[in-house]
């Protein structure tokens, strides 16, 4: 059987994306890009690090 991603899915992927993104840019903004880095992003965004680079490969 093919797994699909539900409703609930994709919104609850999409919310930690934000997540992501808003903890990234609070960080930008506070101390400037040098300190944009993936666990004190992760730690803002309340997920585990593997997961920032699950989203975002690289810093790019």
């Amino acid at each position: 059987m093919v797994y699909r991603r539900t409703h609930q899915v994709v919104k609850r992927l999409a919310a930690r994306r934000s997540a992501i993104l808003a903890a990234a840019r609070d960080a930008a903004a506070e101390a400037g890009m040098a300190a944009v880095q993936i666990a004190p992003v992760a730690i803002r965004a309340n997920v585990a690090a593997g997961t920032v680079y699950r989203y975002f490969p690289s810093k790019a």
